[in-house]
Formats: structure tokens, sequence, C-alpha cells
């Protein structure tokens, strides 16, 4: 599955994230934002929404 709403990554096993091209980060929802990497600068930008 590709998607830029991150809420639907939190139902995958394991997640990639890509910037400019590149494979930037990989892991599950949890160990990417627990890390403070792009993956969490996203979910903290995205995660209003799903509150």
């Amino acid at each position: 599955m590709v998607s830029h709403r991150l809420g639907f990554a939190r139902l995958c096993d394991r997640v990639l994230v890509l910037h400019s091209g590149h494979l930037v980060e990989e892991g599950t929802d949890d160990d990417l934002v627990a890390a403070g990497g792009e993956y969490a600068r996203m979910w903290a930008t995205q995660s209003q929404w799903y509150v």
C-alpha cells in the first residue's frame, strides 16, 4: 500500500519512509515514532487529524 496518510500506516506490519526518492527509514509505526526521525515529524503534523 502506498499512502501519504499515516493513519493507514499504523495498520501495516512494516513502514518504509521515502524522502526525495530515497529510503530513509524502515520499521513499525511504533518504532518509527519512537525514533524521532522523518516519520515521527510527519506523524506529529498529521496526528491532530486522528484525535
